[in-house]
C-alpha cells in the first residue's frame, strides 16, 4: 500500500506542474490530499483522468489529464458531505497522499445522494426517450452505458456501499454470464426499474 501511495503521490507532482501549478503552493494549500477514482484502484485505462480531492482552500481544476475538487475543512464535518456519492467512494477507496484520514469513518450514503442519483437517472432516460431516434448508434451506445453505470451505482448505494469508478464498473458488467445483462440489473421490480424495462423493450434493447 506504502509503494501505491508513493507512487501516486510521483504521479500527482507531475500532473500538478504539467497544469502549470506550483507544486509547494499546491501542497501547502491543503490539509489532505486524496487520490480517488480509477487511480487509486489502479483501475486506470490511457485515456483515464487523475482525480483528487483536496481538503483546504483552493479552485476547482479539470482537464482530460486531471481533475482536482477542494472542499473546506470544515464541510468534511457536515452531514451533507457525508452522506454524499463522492465522499463514500473516496472514503472506501480513496489513497492519502498528504494528511490523516480523519472523517471517512463516518460516511455512508444518505438518503438524499440516493434519492439524487435516482433523479440524475430518470432525467437521463427521460432525455433518451425523446431524442432516442436521432442518435447516431454511436450516442445510442454512449447513452445507454452511462445508463448502465448509473444504475450499478445507485444499487450499491442503495445497499450501503461505496459507489465504484467506471473502468470497475464496466468490469463487473463483463462477469455477467447472462446472456442479457440488463436482466441482472432489473431483477429487483421497482418503479424506476419498470421504467427502464419498459424502454428497453420499446426500443428492443438487449445489452449495449
Amino acid at each position: 500500500m506504502k509503494a501505491h501511495s508513493t507512487k501516486l503521490k510521483s504521479l500527482v507532482l507531475r500532473r500538478i506542474r504539467a497544469a502549470g501549478m506550483n507544486w509547494s503552493t499546491f501542497s501547502n494549500s491543503a490539509n489532505q490530499i486524496i487520490v480517488y477514482g480509477s487511480y487509486a484502484l489502479s483501475a486506470n485505462t490511457r485515456t483515464s483522468d487523475l482525480d483528487i480531492l483536496c481538503i483546504g482552500d483552493g479552485n476547482r481544476y479539470k482537464s482530460s489529464k486531471l481533475h482536482i475538487v477542494w472542499i473546506s475543512e470544515q464541510r468534511t464535518c457536515s452531514k451533507q458531505w457525508l452522506g454524499s456519492e463522492l465522499a463514500t467512494h473516496v472514503a472506501t477507496h480513496g489513497v492519502w497522499i498528504k494528511g490523516s484520514n480523519n472523517w471517512a469513518h463516518l460516511t455512508k450514503p444518505s438518503r438524499a445522494a440516493i434519492k439524487r442519483k435516482k433523479n440524475n437517472i430518470l432525467s437521463r432516460l427521460n432525455a433518451m426517450q425523446r431524442h432516442w431516434d436521432k442518435l447516431h448508434p454511436r450516442f445510442q451506445t454512449g447513452q445507454l452505458t452511462k445508463l448502465r453505470q448509473d444504475l450499478q451505482r445507485y444499487q450499491m448505494m442503495r445497499r450501503g456501499q461505496a459507489p465504484l469508478p467506471k473502468t470497475l464498473l464496466d468490469a463487473e458488467w463483463r462477469q455477467y454470464k447472462n446472456p442479457d445483462g440488463w436482466a441482472v440489473l432489473l431483477v429487483k421490480s421497482s418503479p424506476l426499474t419498470r421504467l427502464i424495462r419498459k424502454f428497453l423493450l420499446e426500443k428492443k434493447i438487449s445489452s449495449p
